[in-house]
């Protein structure tokens, strides 16, 4: 993508679709967000799935604890 050159999602909105950031990676219009075209960004998107995946697995670690100790508590 060429630098400063914005992609505009219509031709009669002014709310660029595209967008460069300082880091040279594009985004979304508005900056709502990256775009899938960012190779720089890869380690740091990598390290962040591995933290979500990690926190995923105590979360459902932790539930199967629980639903261990709710089976083998009677009920009241």
């Amino acid at each position: 993508m060429p630098a400063n050159v914005d992609w505009w999602s219509s031709k009669t909105s002014r709310e660029p679709l595209y967008r460069k950031t300082e880091s040279g990676c594009p985004t979304a219009g508005g900056g709502q967000g990256l775009v899938p075209a960012c190779p720089e960004m890869l380690p740091d998107l990598y390290r962040e799935h591995q933290r979500i995946s990690d926190a995923v697995d105590d979360l459902l670690a932790a539930r199967g604890v629980l639903d261990t100790i709710i089976t083998a508590t009677p009920p009241a």
